[in-house]
């Protein structure tokens, strides 16, 4: 048998597009390398802008740790450039280095706490400073290394 590890790959998207919508599966986490990307949720019949993400950003990250679906859209706000790595390389990353792991689940954390407010209108728990969605220390260097 031989072994089918997917790589890391690169992708591009152009302006305006759609990378991921609330609600779809995905198998990747995705780290911009150049552009802006918006994050948005349904609101009341349309979107909620919940933050901007740009060069160093991760996301896709909550559907692969949490094992379920997109919580927001993600639409580029600029022609965007992303490094991709697959489900089972990112979650062996977060495995394999601790405390990328624990930055990972708590940036998580308080994502779901930004997402949750733009639902509900309020925090959940106690106040979520800093959910930018920038990528925990070393995960670039892990993906290369890895990659």
């Amino acid at each position: 048998m031989q072994n089918r590890r997917k790589k890391v790959s690169q992708a591009h998207f152009g302006m305006g597009g759609v990378i991921f919508r609330e609600g779809d599966a995905t198998d990747c986490a995705y780290v911009i390398d150049s552009g802006r990307v918006g994050v948005s949720r349904g609101s009341n019949g349309g979107q909620k802008t919940l933050t901007v993400l740009q060069w160093g950003d991760c996301f896709g990250e909550i559907a692969l740790l949490s094992d379920s679906s997109c919580t927001a859209t993600v639409k580029c706000l600029t022609a965007v450039e992303v490094t991709v790595p697959p489900r089972d390389q990112f979650l062996a990353l977060a495995e394999r280095y601790r405390e990328l792991g624990n930055a990972l689940r708590s940036s998580m954390t308080e994502r779901m706490e930004v997402t949750m407010e733009s639902s509900w209108g309020h925090r959940i728990d106690q106040p979520c400073v800093g959910a930018t969605g920038s990528m925990p220390s070393g995960l670039r260097e892990a993906i290369a290394i890895s990659g």
